[in-house]
């Protein structure tokens, strides 16, 4: 708890709070970055099938958190402390902690407050016959491969010490980062720990190509981080003039509440990974031509991969359903790629800039032929492309995060069950996570391996429980350039008829 004290201040008392080190640089948390459904903890599991110096990482993770605004991400989470007026004739100024957060790093990074949480395990034997190794599908199989419940692999990737909940990261002087690295006798695991408030997807893959370039000794071509301490998203929504919010970004459960209508039950989640091999989707845009024999070839020859594998996925899900009913796909988009500022910008915006298009699909339509479904979800990212569409979308999160709305659209309303999706095929491709400048020595053998010298041959994000009970699905492309990679969560049922439809697709 922060202890009160008193302190000069124009003349007057202000009441400050002691909350660890004044000296402290202070850098803002944006608005999108502190709403309520950021706040939770991930783990994202690096694989390398090669052994990697560990002490080398280390000390390329601690000195980019040294460079210019990149050392917001070295700093801990604090409550804001806002300034209070007192009531006349008084001369006291009264503080008090608000709900906001903000971020404080160290003047100098010490053992006693390092940039990051460190910590490392070695295991003198196959990863293969570690528990963790045994739950992950091998990136050598050509078949579809779908893997455990992977519901406690999280655990794998948790340092000692290090926080599991918000609860217990803020105000406690932590690292918001933690990095572990799990060595075996033929790989290598680095399990990267964070809040979603630190960044998003993207952020991160900006995080560790300017990793790479201090682990390769190239420091100087480390591009700045971008908006550190100014919100570009705010910026975007004050050029909205309407005042509407958008009303299929919001759903506000209190309403249902109110009303009285039961809610119907979600079945259990698992939580797995499916690894597709690259030509079975020449196989499925073959399908698409018999089931669609109206299409011609111009029509045919639009649909991408990752729209058929996304369609596919979702025609099972409905079909796994027992009760049919619509499916509100909560889609995520990359701001970065659709506002033409953000993408002309020469540098790193790790801050969240995703946002929602909302499409819902009716069971008969869900169930359908994979080529419709994939041409309503791309008219639907058009729709939500159009500038106008952006900036009005982003006010009204902003909007309703301001309100402490439900501003996700998140809850099911009875006759829709919502699955959340975010389609990294296209980003993912362009991964390539190399640290061959920290390999020590081979590992998987030049015969079997698909990938070149220090470089990732799979990357799995968990994902917390949530109090939605929604389901969520996250494809990956194939950045070892066999595979196409699907994780979630998902029902039983579904994950069994997604993995029954691509094993077909096999033969």
């Amino acid at each position: 708890m922060a202890a009160a004290t008193c302190s000069p201040h124009g003349g007057k008392i202000i009441r400050t709070f002691s909350r660890g080190h004044a000296d402290d640089y202070i850098y803002p948390l944006h608005l999108l970055d502190g709403a309520k459904y950021q706040q939770c903890i991930l783990t994202l599991f690096i694989k390398f099938n090669d052994i990697l110096d560990t002490g080398k990482i280390k000390e390329a993770l601690t000195r980019l958190l040294t460079i210019g605004d990149w050392k917001k991400l070295g700093g801990r989470f604090r409550t804001k402390v806002d300034e209070q007026g007192a009531p006349k004739g008084d001369d006291t100024i009264s503080l008090k902690q608000s709900k906001t957060l903000e971020i404080h790093v160290p003047r100098e990074f010490t053992a006693a407050r390092p940039a990051v949480q460190f910590a490392c395990e070695a295991y003198d034997t196959s990863i293969f016959e570690h528990p963790l190794g045994r739950q992950l599908p091998q990136t050598s199989n050509d078949a579809v491969v779908l893997s455990p419940p992977l519901n406690e692999l999280r655990l794998c990737g948790h340092a000692p010490g290090f926080p599991m909940t918000m609860a217990d990261l803020v105000d406690k002087d932590a690292p918001q980062l933690c990095f572990k690295v799990i060595g075996y006798a033929d790989a290598t695991v680095l399990a990267v720990t964070f809040s979603h408030c630190t960044w998003d997807i993207s952020g991160l893959q900006g995080f560790m190509k300017s990793f790479e370039l201090v682990l390769d000794g190239r420091e100087d071509e480390v591009p700045p981080m971008l908006g550190a301490k100014t919100d570009i998203l705010s910026e975007l929504a004050s050029q909205y003039g309407g005042c509407h919010l958008d009303p299929a970004m919001l759903n506000v459960p209190r309403e249902i509440q109110e009303m009285g209508q039961p809610q119907v039950p979600n079945p259990a989640l698992e939580e797995r990974i499916i690894r597709v091999p690259l030509d079975i989707f020449q196989r499925l845009h073959h399908r698409l031509a018999v089931e669609s024999p109206a299409d011609n070839e111009d029509i045919l020859s639009t649909y991408q991969p990752d729209e058929l594998f996304l369609a596919l996925i979702v025609q099972q899900i409905a079909k796994a359903q027992p009760i049919p009913r619509s499916l509100k796909l909560l889609n995520i988009f990359n701001a970065r790629l659709l506002v033409p500022h953000l993408a002309k910008e020469r540098g790193i915006y790790s801050q969240n800039l995703v946002l929602l298009a909302p499409h819902t699909l009716s069971n008969e339509d869900a169930t359908g032929p994979v080529g419709l479904t994939a041409l309503a979800q791309r008219e639907c990212f058009a729709q939500y492309s159009e500038p106008q569409v952006i900036t009005r979308s982003l006010y009204t999160i902003l909007s309703a995060i301001e309100a402490d709305l439900d501003i996700t659209g998140l809850t099911d309303c009875n006759d829709t069950e919502s699955l959340l999706v975010n389609n990294l095929v296209r980003l993912s491709s362009y991964i390539d996570i190399d640290l061959s400048s920290a390999v020590v020595r081979q590992g998987e053998i030049s015969s079997t391996r698909r990938n070149g010298l220090g470089t990732a041959d799979m990357c799995y994000l968990t994902l917390p429980g949530n109090s939605y009970g929604m389901m969520r699905v996250t494809t990956l492309g194939s950045y070892n350039g066999n595979a196409y990679w699907m994780f979630g969560e998902l029902p039983a049922r579904a994950w069994q008829l997604i993995y029954q439809t691509l094993d077909e697709l096999a033969f």
